[in-house]
């Protein structure tokens, strides 16, 4: 798959794209940034490909370092 994060200036929220390989969705999440734990939280929502319903989805992206970066799903 493939991602993409960014911060939408308007909102003032972190915004997350997902493009999974096995799937023809797109999952869109909105989050914050914790400075203190330097983690990216991100809430959204996306279609299961094998239901076609809509399901809440949750995300972390962990900086440990400038090159070194922990996401769990």
């Amino acid at each position: 798959g493939y991602s993409m994060r960014g911060f939408d200036r308007a909102r003032r929220v972190f915004v997350s794209t997902w493009a999974a390989s096995l799937s023809t969705s797109l999952t869109v999440s909105e989050g914050s940034f914790d400075p203190q734990r330097n983690v990216y939280s991100f809430r959204g929502r996306m279609t299961d490909p094998s239901t076609g319903r809509e399901r809440p989805t949750r995300s972390e992206l962990r900086i440990l370092t400038p090159d070194k970066h922990t996401f769990q799903y």
